[in-house]
C-alpha cells in the first residue's frame, strides 16, 4: 500500500491519494498508526488547491450608498386621502 501511495504522491495524483487514504484510515485507525495516517494525509492535501483561500479584498464605498437608500413604495393611505390605498 505504501507503494501506491509513494507513486500517487509521485504523479501528483491527488484523486487517487485521497481515495487510498480515505480507504486505509480504517486500517490506520485500528492499528494505531495516526502518525502514518497524518503524514499521507498531509502529502495529499498539499497537492491540491488551498480550500479556504483569504478573503477578497474589500471593494470600497462605491456600493455602500444604494444599500442605505430607500426605494420609492407605494404611498399610505394617511399620506393622500382619495388616492389608491395599500
Amino acid at each position: 500500500m505504501r507503494t501506491a501511495l509513494r507513486l500517487a504522491v509521485a504523479e501528483r495524483d491527488e484523486q487517487e491519494g485521497l481515495c487510498l487514504v480515505l480507504s486505509l484510515g480504517w486500517y490506520w485507525q485500528m492499528r494505531d498508526l495516526k502518525i502514518e495516517a497524518r503524514n499521507w494525509s498531509r502529502e495529499f492535501m498539499a497537492l491540491g488547491p488551498d480550500p479556504f483561500p483569504e478573503p477578497a479584498a474589500p471593494r470600497g464605498r462605491c456600493g455602500s450608498a444604494a444599500r442605505t437608500r430607500r426605494r420609492p413604495g407605494p404611498e399610505r393611505c394617511s399620506k393622500r386621502p382619495g388616492a389608491g390605498c395599500i
